[in-house]
């Protein structure tokens, strides 16, 4: 048979006291940073801008060039670059002209090129 349990009665009262809650720091995350596969810079939202709608605003088209290397022929030492514009791969030799890109000079580091009228020193990408 098992025992009978006997309940004590204790000396002090029991109190329950609850902690005070404390409101915590309100913060704000700011998405500035690259994006590593788009590779460039997010933008935060900033309220737009106010346009005059009389004036005709034309916008010069982007272009995305990268420089990811060449071969060269041992015998001729004739070099070919290969460039990428907007995301399709192209293989240039000195003065060729794609979509108004113009390669002007190459080394196995760098490459000049020109596009409207500007010259752009474009690296090696790894």
């Amino acid at each position: 048979m098992p025992d009978k349990v006997k309940e004590v009665p204790s000396s002090r009262p029991l109190s329950f006291k609850p902690k005070k809650i404390q409101e915590r720091d309100k913060f704000s995350i700011v998405a500035d940073y690259r994006d590593p596969f788009l590779e460039t810079a997010m933008k935060t939202e900033t309220k737009p801008k106010k346009t005059n709608t009389n004036k005709t605003v034309v916008t010069q088209p982007t272009i995305d060039i990268k420089y990811s290397g060449f071969i060269t022929d041992g015998n001729s030492q004739q070099k070919i670059f290969f460039v990428t514009i907007n995301g399709q791969q192209h293989m240039m030799k000195l003065k060729d002209k794609i979509a108004d890109v113009t390669l002007i000079s190459g080394s196995t580091e760098t490459i000049k090129v020109s596009y409207q009228n500007k010259r752009i020193t474009l690296s090696l990408e790894k």
